[in-house]
């Protein structure tokens, strides 16, 4: 019985420890929603990007029509409100903003290009 008891309590004991073993902490999903804007002249170029955690990528184009300096804040303020309309949607499913990147504002040339860029985790 004596020889019997002993391993049985030792696998016992391995088996309860195995509980407290480190495991791998598991990363969170991360999601981008990016408003994007280019002016070259009087046309615009304007869309919201979604990149899903798998890599995969929609563009949702926003019209914008450009006839002056107003309409060129108006186009770029539409952009920002669809993206803003797309992280509320995202919000609802679970997910979280972490970060957003102020605009990032460069230009080549005649083109100006706008991004604001949104980082979301699901937890």
């Amino acid at each position: 019985m004596k020889k019997v008891f002993l391993p049985v309590a030792l696998a016992l004991v391995a088996v309860g420890s195995w509980a407290f073993y480190p495991k791998a902490a598991e990363t969170g999903s991360h999601m981008m929603v990016i408003g994007n804007f280019t002016l070259n002249g009087f046309t615009a170029d304007a869309n919201v990007t979604t990149i899903t955690p798998e890599g995969q990528m929609t563009e949702k184009p926003v019209e914008v029509k450009i006839r002056s300096a107003e309409k060129v804040a108006a186009g770029f303020v539409e952009v920002q409100k669809v993206a803003l309309a797309q992280v509320n949607t995202l919000s609802k499913s679970g997910w979280h903003v972490v970060s957003a990147a102020p605009n990032n504002y460069s230009r080549s040339g005649t083109t100006f290009v706008v991004q604001t860029v949104y980082m979301l985790e699901k937890r």
